[in-house]
């Protein structure tokens, strides 16, 4: 990660990286600016006091992913180097790859569902369809149904033999489309041998199957959840004209969010397509922090 993102800046190297003499990987996300527990106060589950006391009080992580009492302002650099890098997936080129996404429940650990909608929507966004994307949602853990994996890989390569099989002059991602088996489509299965599909074949995450949100999300974060730093407004009581803030309440917010308030409406800072086919050594040997774009495949000579 310290090639990929890049070093964190001297300026606030900690005691342990001044006596190294370099800096660690820079970090790549920040929550400078975020209103924790926002959907929530408008959906009255938590008090105004609640809300305001929540951002004073919630700090972020030191460079050691320890608890500090201020919030993560994060590396702009090492931001910008994870969407480059791909680190960030924004889809840019996933709509070249066919996907069959089988899984199942793993509440409140890493594998949650809610990261195969966020690749769904990031393709929507990027391609304007996700007709290249295949979900099976089922109840057991991981995998969604034991016999999955299996099925999957034998209907992957039915799809890509089609695929291959299409001398026609369509991109590889109209063949990827087109040359799709009609039985595979989307499954949501919600309990042993019960499965449930709408009449287009297509799984929607209202539906049954985990999705749990993100507290970017509840705090006005977009679907797709790749904002690692978000760009700032002003903080303003108009916001909060109907949520009952008091005076002193209202104070205490903008002690707390000085610089201001996340501006979901844009894109993040640093937030770009990723840069494919990257190389992170110069001709000499040395290093590339963030990675170079490699160039033009080289044609043979002979």
């Amino acid at each position: 990660m310290l090639t990929v993102l890049g070093p964190r800046p001297a300026k606030i190297w900690s005691k342990t990286e001044h006596a190294l003499g370099h800096g660690f990987a820079g970090t790549p996300f920040s929550n400078v600016g975020i209103l924790y527990g926002l959907g929530a106060l408008r959906d009255g589950v938590i008090t105004a006091e609640q809300f305001v006391d929540l951002n004073a009080k919630i700090g972020g992580l030191d460079v050691d992913a320890k608890p500090a009492a201020t919030r993560l302002a994060g590396d702009d650099t090492a931001v910008a180097n994870a969407y480059r890098s791909g680190l960030v997936d924004e889809t840019d080129n996933l709509n070249q790859v066919a996907i069959i996404d089988h899984a199942g429940p793993d509440p409140g650990a890493a594998h949650d569902f809610a990261h195969t909608w966020w690749v769904r929507d990031r393709l929507d966004r990027a391609h304007g369809t996700h007709a290249n994307q295949v979900l099976w949602f089922g109840p057991a853990p991981l995998m969604g149904d034991p016999g999955w994996p299996t099925e999957a890989l034998l209907a992957m390569d039915r799809w890509l033999t089609a695929v291959k099989a299409d001398h026609s002059r369509a991109p590889l991602t109209r063949k990827i489309v087109l040359n799709r088996p009609a039985d595979v489509h989307d499954r949501c299965q919600y309990a042993p041998g019960v499965r449930v599909a709408p009449a287009d074949g297509v799984c929607l995450p209202e539906q049954a199957q985990t999705r749990f949100g993100t507290p970017r999300e509840v705090a006005g974060g977009p679907r797709t959840n790749d904002i690692l730093k978000c760009q700032l407004k002003p903080l303003t009581r108009e916001d909060f004209g109907l949520l009952g803030l008091s005076d002193t309440q209202w104070q205490r917010l903008r002690a707390t969010f000085t610089t201001g308030v996340c501006d979901w409406q844009k894109r993040g800072v640093g937030q770009q397509a990723v840069v494919a086919w990257q190389t992170y050594e110069n001709a000499n040997g040395g290093v590339i922090y963030g990675g170079q774009h490699m160039g033009p495949v080289p044609r043979s000579a002979g």
